[in-house]
């Protein structure tokens, strides 16, 4: 089902059954009027049986935001920390998840202070991001996955948002058996 809002921007429904995602016909309108299409077609399975969440959200562009060179480098390096074994889609959806908490009034309006909340990122508790940052900082996030990682930041920060305004996820495995409405379970993770 396809919708055009305000903006000019055509998004279509995302569907995730059980780990399933489908993207077709994504549209975004640049300002020089010229159409980018992005078509994808992205499938994760999953064994696990006792996942029973259904969840419809809208891939949509959202404003972009701009972040200093150190609070790339922090959201980056707990992207990966989070998120550096799921799929492009689930790291795009943790840079979403923090995003999404900078720009509401519930939540500090700055990378560093939304991931040192207490009990919120695990990373920033037990070191792993800090190790990343030392890693950032020695070149490590150049090449290979942790580049993949940067680029997932970046199109999250030009305004790709697969989470709609979720502003919560945690490990699939911890949170299945929790009820929360309009989860979305992307790999590894759900989403809520």
């Amino acid at each position: 089902m396809v919708k055009k809002c305000i903006c000019g921007v055509v998004v279509c429904s995302l569907v995730a059954v059980a780990g399933i995602e489908l993207y077709n016909n994504i549209k975004h309108k640049n300002t020089n009027d010229s159409d980018k299409v992005v078509e994808k077609t992205v499938e994760y399975k999953n064994d696990s049986k006792n996942c029973s969440y259904t969840s419809k959200i809208t891939v949509s562009r959202s404003k972009k935001l701009k972040l200093s060179s150190s609070d790339m480098k922090m959201l980056s390096c707990l992207v990966y920390a989070e998120a550096g074994n799921e799929p492009y889609t689930g790291q795009i959806a943790v840079a979403n998840v923090v995003v999404n908490r900078m720009r509401s009034k519930s939540f500090p309006n700055s990378v560093k202070g939304v991931i040192s909340q207490k009990f919120q990122f695990g990373p920033y508790r037990n070191g792993a991001l800090s190790r990343e940052v030392r890693k950032y900082s020695n070149g490590k996030y150049k090449s290979g996955s942790r580049a993949k990682t940067v680029r997932a930041v970046k199109e999250a920060l030009n305004g790709k948002n697969v989470v709609g305004k979720r502003k919560s996820f945690n490990s699939a495995r911890v949170e299945i058996r929790r009820s929360h409405k309009n989860a979305l379970r992307i790999k590894n993770h759900l989403f809520w």
